[in-house]
């Protein structure tokens, strides 16, 4: 463990809350909101290797400039414990700029964003399959690891080529052979989601095996240990 007890904080600024600015969610189940409008995100311990991603929905300012200049929608900074150095530690505030055009135009979806996007509907999409099947409702938890698919499916090649994207789609193929029938649910499919659903949503390794998905936020020495054990 290299940082403990890491908080996220996303403020709104004021220059772009003047002109509309709103944060519509944060989406992390472990998001508070303040009274002074920011948010505050608990994204826990960190092994060395490990990252986190959080992704914030917000209301863009109004642009009042003709050449779109970029204004500061969010500020966003992080405390932890450094572990190493034995002391608490802050970074930041990092500024979030948005520069929204003036005409109709979409700018180009950022491939990472697009990733971690298909990442948190993943798992909110299993979470929901896995109640369905629980109550032996396996039409409707298969419908659910479809319409995954079917997202992932209409992703641009840019992010089906990403590592994590790869590994979801073969955690969902598993998770469809799963839910075949409420035996195969019991037996197999109820253990391949719930690794798929704490790995993905933790984003941390979670499998025991090199098989059995979410092996791609191991880090070098949760692989080899994976595979001893297999």
């Amino acid at each position: 463990v290299v940082a403990q007890n890491a908080v996220v904080t996303i403020k709104p600024c004021a220059e772009a809350s003047a002109l509309g600015m709103e944060i519509v969610k944060v989406h992390h189940d472990q998001s508070i909101e303040r009274e002074n409008g920011s948010h505050t995100v608990t994204v826990g311990d960190f092994y060395a290797e490990e990252s986190r991603d959080v992704l914030v929905t917000v209301k863009l300012a109004r642009s009042e400039s003709p050449n779109s200049t970029p204004i500061p929608h969010l500020a966003v900074s992080l405390s932890y414990t450094d572990t190493l150095q034995k002391r608490p530690k802050r970074t930041g505030p990092i500024m979030c700029s948005i520069a929204r055009p003036t005409g109709s135009e979409l700018s180009d979806a950022d491939t990472h964003v697009t990733a971690q996007w298909l990442r948190v509907f993943a798992t909110e999409e299993m979470a929901a399959a896995d109640v369905m099947a629980q109550n032996q409702d396996m039409f409707g938890a298969r419908a659910r690891i479809q319409n995954i698919q079917e997202k992932i499916q209409l992703a641009g090649a840019d992010v089906q080529s990403d590592g994590m994207i790869q590994e979801l789609r073969e955690t969902m193929s598993a998770a469809a052979r799963g839910l075949e029938s409420v035996n195969e649910y019991t037996n197999i499919g109820s253990k391949h989601m719930s690794h798929g659903m704490r790995a993905y949503k933790t984003q941390r390794a979670a499998a025991s095996t090199p098989s059995s998905g979410g092996n791609y936020y191991a880090n070098k020495r949760k692989k080899a240990f994976a595979a001893d054990f297999k």
